[in-house]
């Protein structure tokens, strides 16, 4: 995975493997559904040429970076995972990807990657913010409403 930069701060490569949380102090292992997305989605663009990575974002006056979930650098194409194909999760998505594009230049083109294709409600609210669905077909295939655009 190649790491491009942003604002002098290099990204990340997208990593596998358990997330550990830690609530009141007492640590446990899950597998985070949209980090599997993310990895078999990554597989696939990049046996398609493309180079993937994910940007680290520091915005003037915030403690913590910002850490996109894959970047496209080939074709210049943002998008945030989402393990659930819930309105929460689409709002949530639509509000983080606009948060990240806005530091990214030449400006993205973004999507939402999903396990499933949500319902026509949740796939009007996206287009009408000017992005894209890539859902899951099976494991290790996608599809998008972009014509291919994403995938």
């Amino acid at each position: 995975m190649d790491e491009p930069s942003h604002r002098g701060d290099a990204t990340v490569q997208v990593a596998g493997g358990p997330v550990y949380v830690q609530p009141n102090h007492q640590p446990y292992k899950t597998e985070r559904r949209e980090q599997q997305l993310v990895l078999a989605y990554c597989a696939l663009m990049t046996q398609q040429g493309s180079r993937i990575a994910r940007h680290l974002i520091r915005p003037d006056g915030e403690a913590k970076p910002m850490f996109s979930d894959v970047y496209d650098t080939t074709r210049n194409n943002l998008l945030e995972a989402k393990g659930a194909v819930t309105r929460e999760a689409i709002s949530m998505a639509i509000g983080q990807l606009a948060d990240y594009r806005r530091f990214i230049e030449p400006r993205p083109s973004c999507a939402v990657l999903l396990p499933e294709r949500p319902r026509p409600d949740l796939e009007t609210l996206l287009s009408i913010e000017g992005i894209a669905v890539v859902w899951l077909i099976e494991h290790g295939t996608f599809a998008d409403n972009k014509a291919g655009a994403f995938t």
